[in-house]
């Protein structure tokens, strides 16, 4: 008699939905198609009035959907699907993008991978460009001190299967349990922006790996939730949650530099937005910097 397979570990997949029941529902229907079979879908609305719970209920009546009273941010709004997650028992949580679409066997091939090294704390996809299936948005992250976004996107060079990175984008983003009983939730705090690299950064310094593999692909309509109709928020918490980042990561013997370098650039920026007339950019920018100033003194 043949041995029987284990039945493979539970992936719980969380995706966040704020008035985006469009993108939502497509990505739901791509997750149909996956071919891992032990995974579930926790719905999480983030305080939706564009009638996306009413919707996502009469569409999906067996799926979990817990619905926030308002708008937590990204952070904040995934903790609450990671508690959920854990309470069902999930040996993996994925946190998805509402704005994504997935290969089939994307969740097969993270799975692998994650299971055949324990020291695997976070794992995730190569991630593409919805409208350009060919050209990729996320490789590999790196982070760079002295660049202006400290975090950037690279590419990855080599045809290894497991490529290690920096930070993984939380556009897809898979957290094994012990990842999280040891490193604990999202910074709530951050609310979006950088709470990924935050989170990565966390994980690195408790030991874990951080890997991509290229084996895995989904791809991204990029930015349909942070749309031009929110820039100065986005502003905001960009540049806030960058100088948090310096502020708890920067090594010593960078930070005099890499201050000056984010006073310079933000400074920059303010008179950038100013001579676009573009006064609630400007005064966003002014927001982040004067916060993060009276939280250094």
């Amino acid at each position: 008699m043949e041995k029987a397979e284990p039945y493979p570990e539970k992936v719980c997949i969380i995706i966040l939905n704020w008035n985006g029941k469009k993108d939502t529902i497509e990505c739901l229907e791509s997750l149909k198609m996956v071919e891992y079979p032990n995974y579930e879908i926790i719905l999480v609305d983030n305080g939706s009035t564009d009638g996306s719970v009413e919707s996502l209920r009469k569409l999906y009546p067996d799926m979990e959907i817990i619905e926030n009273l308002k708008n937590l941010g990204f952070a904040a709004g995934n903790n609450v699907g990671i508690r959920k997650a854990i309470e069902k028992g999930a040996d993996y949580i994925l946190l998805l993008n509402n704005d994504t679409t997935v290969n089939k066997d994307f969740l097969n091939n993270l799975i692998t991978v994650a299971k055949n090294d324990d020291m695997i704390g976070i794992a995730g996809p190569i991630i593409r460009y919805y409208s350009e299936p060919e050209n990729s948005w996320f490789e590999k992250g790196k982070i760079n001190w002295f660049s202006f976004n400290i975090a950037t996107h690279t590419k990855i060079t080599d045809d290894k299967e497991v490529v290690s990175t920096d930070f993984m984008t939380g556009c897809a983003f898979l957290i094994k349990k012990a990842t999280i009983e040891k490193v604990g939730f999202l910074t709530d705090e951050y609310f979006f922006y950088f709470e990924d690299v935050d989170y990565s950064l966390r994980a690195k310094n408790a030991g874990f790996k951080i890997v991509v593999t290229p084996l895995s692909k989904i791809y991204h309509k990029v930015s349909a939730t942070a749309s031009k109709k929110f820039k100065p928020e986005s502003l905001y918490y960009a540049n806030r949650n960058r100088f948090w980042i310096i502020k708890t990561y920067c090594p010593l013997k960078y930070k005099p530099i890499v201050y000056l370098l984010v006073t310079a650039r933000t400074l920059i920026a303010i008179g950038y937005h100013i001579s676009r007339k573009d006064k609630k950019c400007a005064l966003a920018v002014m927001k982040a910097y004067k916060e993060v100033i009276q939280r250094s003194c």
